[in-house]
């Protein structure tokens, strides 16, 4: 059984999406930048917010009905292929994601949009990889068919831009 950090299982991803949304907030309030949406159309920012909630909550009700908890690195009892995850390994990801950029969106200036990808990159660097391990391990060749199958772009672009921070000086 793998080892889960202790940051990690008290920052799961709903806290890490509440963290970010409020960076957004601070980036709009204290450095907004350049207006990029004026009213209304900053008003289509709605629309990936309301799929990502969407999404997000369809994905979890397929993952809790096929016995699963979602709470990662617990309990994972079945391999779910059905609704979302027939186009992504990763809905619920997938789905905050769109709440950050319909929020970045709804702002209307452009440094909330900076938050989406340092997210993107959390997420897949203390989770997605961490859970897609953990997948191999139980369910081999399904999974490794399965996640060749229907590559993940959420884990592409972030993965890039993982590697980019990594050759980046702070």
């Amino acid at each position: 059984m793998q080892t889960v950090p202790l940051l990690i299982r008290i920052f799961l991803p709903p806290v890490w999406l509440l963290i970010f949304l409020i960076g957004e907030g601070v980036l709009n309030l204290w450095l907004p930048g350049p207006k990029l949406f004026e009213t209304p159309w900053n008003y289509f920012g709605i629309l990936p917010l309301l799929i990502g909630i969407g999404l997000a909550i369809w994905a979890h009700q397929l993952f809790r009905s096929a016995g699963n908890d979602v709470v990662p690195f617990r309990n994972i009892s079945a391999f779910v292929v059905a609704g979302p995850y027939h186009f992504t390994r990763n809905p619920m990801y997938l789905g905050m994601t769109l709440v950050l950029l319909g929020v970045a969106i709804l702002l209307g200036v452009m440094t909330p949009f900076l938050i989406i990808p340092i997210f993107m990159a959390v997420i897949t660097t203390l989770f997605i990889r961490r859970e897609e391990n953990l997948m191999e391990t139980k369910f081999g060749a399904v999974y490794l068919d399965y996640k060749h199958q229907y590559g993940d772009g959420y884990n592409h672009t972030s993965s890039l831009f993982t590697e980019l921070l990594h050759h980046i000086q702070f």
